[in-house]
Protein backbone atom coordinates (compact mmCIF):
# COMPACT_ATOMS: atom_id res chain seq x y z
CA UNK A 1 0.00 0.00 0.00
CA UNK A 2 2.94 2.16 0.59
CA UNK A 3 3.35 2.02 -2.95
CA UNK A 4 0.58 3.36 -3.78
CA UNK A 5 0.01 6.12 -1.05
CA UNK A 6 3.50 7.98 -1.01
CA UNK A 7 3.79 11.29 -1.07
CA UNK A 8 5.74 11.08 -4.54
CA UNK A 9 3.22 9.52 -6.01
CA UNK A 10 0.31 11.65 -5.08
CA UNK A 11 2.45 14.29 -6.41
CA UNK A 12 2.80 13.00 -9.70
CA UNK A 13 -1.18 11.68 -9.61
CA UNK A 14 -2.10 15.55 -8.94
CA UNK A 15 0.30 16.79 -11.73
CA UNK A 16 -0.95 14.16 -14.36
CA UNK A 17 -4.69 15.18 -13.39
CA UNK A 18 -3.98 18.85 -13.69
CA UNK A 19 -2.13 18.30 -17.48
CA UNK A 20 -4.91 16.50 -18.15
CA UNK A 21 -7.30 19.06 -17.23
CA UNK A 22 -4.96 21.67 -19.62
CA UNK A 23 -5.25 19.73 -22.13
CA UNK A 24 -9.21 19.28 -22.42
CA UNK A 25 -9.44 22.99 -22.05
CA UNK A 26 -7.02 23.78 -25.04
CA UNK A 27 -8.90 21.66 -27.09
CA UNK A 28 -11.92 23.15 -26.07
CA UNK A 29 -10.54 26.34 -27.16
CA UNK A 30 -9.64 24.76 -30.88
CA UNK A 31 -6.23 23.78 -30.47
CA UNK A 32 -7.08 20.03 -30.89
CA UNK A 33 -3.78 18.94 -32.44
CA UNK A 34 -1.82 19.76 -29.56
CA UNK A 35 -0.65 17.23 -27.24
CA UNK A 36 0.91 16.96 -23.91
CA UNK A 37 4.39 17.31 -25.37
CA UNK A 38 3.60 20.53 -27.32
CA UNK A 39 2.83 22.28 -24.85
CA UNK A 40 5.33 21.74 -22.85
CA UNK A 41 7.59 23.04 -25.67
CA UNK A 42 5.33 25.93 -26.08
CA UNK A 43 5.31 27.13 -22.76
CA UNK A 44 9.10 27.74 -22.60
CA UNK A 45 8.92 29.78 -25.55
CA UNK A 46 9.58 33.78 -24.71
CA UNK A 47 7.21 36.13 -26.58
CA UNK A 48 10.48 37.73 -28.17
CA UNK A 49 12.02 34.11 -29.40
CA UNK A 50 13.70 31.50 -27.75
CA UNK A 51 16.68 29.17 -28.90
CA UNK A 52 15.86 25.53 -29.43
CA UNK A 53 18.54 24.68 -27.31
CA UNK A 54 17.23 26.69 -24.48
CA UNK A 55 13.48 25.34 -24.77
CA UNK A 56 15.07 21.83 -24.92
CA UNK A 57 16.95 22.31 -21.53
CA UNK A 58 13.69 24.33 -20.01
CA UNK A 59 11.40 21.34 -21.26
CA UNK A 60 13.61 18.57 -19.94
CA UNK A 61 14.11 17.01 -23.33
CA UNK A 62 16.90 16.16 -25.87
CA UNK A 63 17.83 18.97 -28.33
CA UNK A 64 16.71 16.57 -31.12
CA UNK A 65 13.41 15.86 -29.41
CA UNK A 66 12.87 19.75 -29.14
CA UNK A 67 13.90 20.02 -32.76
CA UNK A 68 11.45 17.42 -34.10
CA UNK A 69 8.71 19.20 -31.96
CA UNK A 70 9.82 22.61 -33.12
CA UNK A 71 9.47 21.19 -36.63
CA UNK A 72 5.50 20.02 -36.04
CA UNK A 73 4.69 23.31 -34.15
CA UNK A 74 6.10 25.17 -37.48
CA UNK A 75 3.90 22.90 -40.26
CA UNK A 76 0.85 23.09 -37.79
CA UNK A 77 1.69 27.41 -38.18
CA UNK A 78 2.44 27.61 -34.10
CA UNK A 79 5.76 29.03 -34.29
CA UNK A 80 8.43 29.98 -37.12
CA UNK A 81 11.98 28.73 -37.00
CA UNK A 82 14.73 31.11 -38.45
CA UNK A 83 18.52 31.15 -37.61
CA UNK A 84 19.21 33.28 -34.83
CA UNK A 85 21.02 37.22 -35.60
CA UNK A 86 23.46 36.23 -32.98
CA UNK A 87 24.82 33.30 -33.35
CA UNK A 88 24.26 31.75 -36.79
CA UNK A 89 24.89 28.15 -35.82
CA UNK A 90 21.65 28.73 -33.32
CA UNK A 91 18.09 27.98 -34.24
CA UNK A 92 15.19 30.31 -33.18
CA UNK A 93 11.32 30.34 -32.36
CA UNK A 94 8.90 32.62 -32.65
CA UNK A 95 5.30 32.79 -32.31
CA UNK A 96 3.59 33.03 -35.51
CA UNK A 97 0.02 34.51 -35.18
CA UNK A 98 -1.14 31.16 -34.02
CA UNK A 99 1.45 30.45 -31.27
CA UNK A 100 0.03 34.07 -30.29
CA UNK A 101 -3.22 33.43 -30.04
CA UNK A 102 -2.44 30.42 -28.16
CA UNK A 103 -0.11 31.57 -25.83
CA UNK A 104 -2.39 34.45 -25.08
CA UNK A 105 -4.98 32.38 -23.20
CA UNK A 106 -2.26 30.14 -21.32
CA UNK A 107 -3.59 32.20 -18.45
CA UNK A 108 -6.96 31.45 -19.02
CA UNK A 109 -6.39 27.30 -19.31
CA UNK A 110 -3.99 27.70 -16.18
CA UNK A 111 -7.44 28.72 -14.04
CA UNK A 112 -10.02 26.93 -15.38
CA UNK A 113 -7.61 23.91 -14.94
CA UNK A 114 -7.29 24.87 -11.40
CA UNK A 115 -10.79 25.63 -10.49
CA UNK A 116 -11.55 22.17 -11.65
CA UNK A 117 -8.96 20.68 -9.91
CA UNK A 118 -9.79 22.37 -6.26
CA UNK A 119 -11.65 19.31 -5.37
CA UNK A 120 -9.11 17.05 -6.77
CA UNK A 121 -6.90 18.73 -4.53
CA UNK A 122 -8.81 18.67 -1.42
CA UNK A 123 -9.32 15.00 -1.38
CA UNK A 124 -5.83 14.85 -2.32
CA UNK A 125 -4.82 17.23 0.83
CA UNK A 126 -6.81 14.86 2.93
CA UNK A 127 -5.35 12.10 1.34
CA UNK A 128 -1.38 13.41 2.19
CA UNK A 129 -2.29 14.95 5.18
CA UNK A 130 -3.39 11.48 6.40
CA UNK A 131 -0.10 9.67 5.17
CA UNK A 132 2.08 12.17 6.63
CA UNK A 133 0.55 11.91 10.11
CA UNK A 134 1.17 8.28 9.90
CA UNK A 135 4.45 8.37 8.90
CA UNK A 136 5.83 11.11 11.41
Amino acid sequence: QIRQQNAGRLFMMASRVFEKLALDQVRELGFEDLRMVHLAFLRNVDEGGSRISDIAELSNMTKQAAGQLAKELEKWGYILIETDPTDGRARLVTFTGRGKDFNSLRSKIIKTAEKKMADTMRQMKLGLQLLLSKNL
